[in-house]
């Protein structure tokens, strides 16, 4: 199905660039758990130093606002909760 492809590439394409950002710009070395041969599964885990860190806060603020904007545009196929 056309949307829900686009939604799973659109996050997928997000959530690695993100995990790049942390590492290469942010300096820090985050745990990722992630289901690589089935996929739709990923998780990324920072320690409370890292997770303080202004640059870490900054891309996972944006991870959030790419997510919501998503959100807004495939609702039938993603539902961001807190």
């Amino acid at each position: 199905m056309y949307g829900q492809d686009i939604v799973c590439a659109a996050v997928s394409a997000l959530a690695i660039s993100t995990i790049n950002g942390l590492e290469k710009l942010a300096h820090t070395d985050p745990k990722v758990d992630a289901n690589e041969e089935e996929g739709g599964y990923l998780r990324v885990e920072l320690n409370s130093q890292e997770l303080s860190n202004s640059d870490a806060q900054l891309l996972l603020a944006n991870l959030e606002l790419g997510l919501q904007d998503i959100e807004k545009n495939y609702a039938n196929y993603i539902r961001i909760t807190e």
